[in-house]
């Protein structure tokens, strides 16, 4: 499906439930927000009552503040793990997308897991976009003529960890959504199937992405993009999972199963996978 196809058919499916999918959307950010409000509130009165410097909170030499942040990404994961499954089952309900009866548990569970593989994906590739980021800044701030070659050469590897660490987490977009719809396999094995189906639906998902970023730039367009937002990405993770089943079938989540690589699909089967997609 088209973008304009994928947001006309996100409209009809909110009509009339606007105000409750704003609010069901809202948990997942509201989430976020809330754990980064209580770490800034931890960290204003670490400073007040200590002669430490802000910059002196990132280099991990207060302890109280080390622990409270390692507390509060702990919590922040467990409620994440809580409330992304019912965002998923909720806004699969209103596309009528139908999705196998799951046990809260069981998913919690799966969710949990997956949290924590993401957190970790996310930090191993946005430990050298870091690394290299600060080396980049220090060698601007320094300014010697000497250190111009070397500045440059840093800056363009900030850029490409960057781009790998985007690359990364659009590859597990579609992590939550498989385990919803298979929480009996193996996390791992779901880990290497979302990245195969996300590998040519990038594009598409950027797409999404950017198309409603720039309409948040509006005061308060938020409040009407947000629901949508939620929607249309359901709505077009949830095609990617259809087609990659279709040509896939069962071998899509075995060991054994080739890359998918809908550049050598005859013209015939991919009017078929439309098909199918459109009735997802």
């Amino acid at each position: 499906m088209k973008l304009y196809q994928i947001k006309e058919y996100s409209g009809k499916a909110l009509k009339g439930r606007r105000a409750e999918a704003f609010m069901i959307s809202l948990c997942i950010p509201a989430v976020i927000v809330f754990f980064r409000l209580a770490e800034l509130c931890i960290s204003s009165v670490i400073l007040y009552f200590s002669s430490l410097t802000p910059m002196e909170l990132f280099y991990g030499s207060e302890i109280w503040w080390t622990l409270s942040d390692f507390l509060f990404t702990i919590l922040k994961i467990i409620m994440l793990s809580a409330v992304i499954p019912s965002v998923i089952k909720y806004f699969s309900g209103i596309l009528e997308i139908n999705l196998p009866e799951q046990k809260d548990t069981k998913l919690f569970g799966k969710n949990l897991t997956m949290n924590f593989i993401i957190k970790a994906i996310s930090l191993i590739f946005l430990i050298p976009v870091i690394i290299s980021g600060y080396i980049s800044a220090r060698l601007i701030i320094k300014g010697n003529g000497s250190s111009v070659f070397l500045t440059v050469h840093t800056l363009m590897l900030t850029i490409i960890f960057l781009a790998l660490w985007i690359w990364a987490l659009s590859g597990i977009t579609a992590l939550p959504f498989l385990i919803y719809r298979n929480p009996e396999k193996k996390i791992l094995r779901l880990v290497s199937v979302s990245f195969r189906i996300m590998k040519n639906s990038r594009k598409g998902l950027f797409k999404i992405i950017l198309f409603y970023i720039s309409f948040c730039l509006i005061p308060f367009a938020f409040i009407y993009v947000l629901p949508e937002f939620f929607t249309s990405l359901t709505l077009y993770i949830n095609i990617c999972i259809k087609e990659a089943e279709y040509i896939g079938g069962k071998n899509l989540y075995s060991r054994n199963s080739e890359s998918l690589d809908t550049a050598k699909i005859s013209h015939r089967k991919k009017r078929r996978i439309k098909t199918a997609s459109d009735k997802a």
